[in-house]
């Protein structure tokens, strides 16, 4: 199955002069763009709290 990917609203990778609100504002538009790039063929959006238990783990 192909999927479309969006990147992760976390907070972790803000600018240092960006507020959590804002970084998460501006992620969420980059969502909002793919949502209507592919509005016609998207039946779902999947959002979870996945952890890959590898490197670098943030919960």
């Amino acid at each position: 199955m192909e999927v479309i990917t969006a990147s992760s609203p976390d907070c972790y990778f803000r600018e240092e002069s960006e507020t959590w609100a804002d970084y998460s504002t501006r992620q969420f538009a980059h969502l909002e763009t793919i949502l209507k790039q592919h509005a016609e063929n998207v039946c779902a959006v999947i959002i979870g709290p996945f952890v890959q238990c590898a490197d670098s783990m943030r919960i």
